[in-house]
């Protein structure tokens, strides 16, 4: 792709380096991550080999803008990673933190209905409550890294979270048998008695 590109296009990414790839290091250097993940360096690397790849478009924006994108590519690769760093197997039955009950197939079954259901009841839920509940239920991330990846505040991350562990609870009531991973304690049983109360 390179060999495609003006003399003016070279100068403009080379610019475009020069002014950006320290502060998108940093930038991917706050993002939750771990000795299995890339290098904050090899993802900003990769966000500028896209910027290459469509540079016929980034090239005519701004400066904010060009850094902005380059950012948003930095986060998904992040997160595509860390959806990547656990197989599905093992992600199910992070949903929730399950009681022990092993030796018990009726239990086991129950449990795996359960978060089944959880399962099926997060791709029913809004997109930004869904994307939430799936980093801290599913990744295991805490709502400061959650924001840090989305670049959101953490109140809202906490708010959205709030609603998604409400919709949880809506629509399976009794049939989630756990407590969710990024509620405190005692609050999913005052959930199920809001819940039951409604019903009555």
């Amino acid at each position: 792709m390179a060999e495609k590109l003006s003399p003016e296009d070279r100068d403009g990414i080379a610019a475009l380096f020069d002014a950006c790839y320290e502060r998108l290091c940093a930038f991917v250097s706050c993002l939750p991550g771990g000795p299995e993940l890339s290098e904050s360096r090899d993802v900003a690397m990769t966000a500028f080999q896209e910027a290459i790849r469509n540079w016929h478009t980034i090239g005519t924006w701004d400066r904010p803008r060009q850094l902005a994108w380059l950012k948003a590519v930095c986060r998904n690769r992040r997160v595509d990673e860390l959806r990547h760093r656990v197989g599905l197997e093992k992600l199910l039955p992070n949903l929730c933190d399950a009681d022990a009950r092993i030796g018990d197939p009726e239990e086991i079954a129950l449990d795996r209905l359960a978060l089944e259901a959880c399962a099926a009841a997060l791709r029913r839920m809004t997109p930004s409550q869904r994307q939430v509940a799936e980093m801290a239920w599913l990744l295991q991330l805490a709502p400061k890294d959650i924001a840090a990846l989305l670049e959101k505040n953490e109140g809202t991350i906490r708010a959205r979270l709030y609603r998604a562990r409400g919709k949880l609870r809506r629509e399976i009531g009794r049939q989630l048998r756990f407590r969710l991973a990024d509620a405190p304690p005692g609050q999913d049983d005052e959930d199920g008695q809001d819940e039951q109360r409604r019903e009555a």
